[in-house]
């Protein structure tokens, strides 16, 4: 890949990609993985600060509940973290304060790529940390690279012809 789509990608995405060396990488997959690794950083920024505001809420549920179900406290709790509410789910959150408690996702762990390459005509992304969600991202990059052309990001398909396997639409299939 040229150097400054390269440089791209790591100014991007600076906590996915460090030193990593893109040149076994032609241009036409540039968009590919600009687009793979922008839903997973989404992913895992968004992801972890859920998980920040959800362990908020349920300790400041849990420390309103430990002093003693003060329901001024608890109304007023309820319109803070909630935003303004109906009278029933207000009673309800009084009432049973433990049931508004939220289920804390796993932290998702930061993707750092250790490798990209072409390889039998396919591109592979080796890394660490993610999830099932980013595992998902990161298989269908691989599959849409088996029909993008890897010199231009055109439609293609896989060619054998001169030896070796690459993707190529029909203007790269003679190059």
């Amino acid at each position: 890949m040229r150097e400054e789509l390269d440089k791209e990608l790591v100014n991007k995405y600076p906590k996915i990609f460090s030193e990593i060396n893109f040149t076994e990488i032609h241009n036409g997959w540039f968009h590919i993985i600009d687009k793979m690794c922008n839903l997973i950083q989404r992913h895992i920024d968004n992801s972890n600060n859920s998980r920040i505001r959800i362990i908020i809420k349920n300790r400041r549920i849990k420390e309103a509940i430990e002093n003693n179900n003060n329901i001024l406290v608890l109304k007023e709790l309820a319109i803070d973290l909630f935003g303004h509410l109906d009278s029933p789910t207000i009673e309800t959150f009084i009432n049973n304060p433990e049931s508004f408690y939220e289920i804390v996702p796993n932290k998702v762990e930061q993707v750092v790529a250790s490798q990209i390459k072409e390889k039998f005509g396919s591109l592979c992304f080796y890394y660490s940390g993610g999830d099932d969600f980013v595992d998902a991202v990161i298989r269908m990059a691989e599959e849409m690279s088996d029909v993008t052309c890897e010199f231009c990001g055109s439609p293609g398909e896989l060619d054998t012809s001169k030896g070796w396997v690459q993707v190529k639409c029909k203007m790269h299939k003679n190059q």
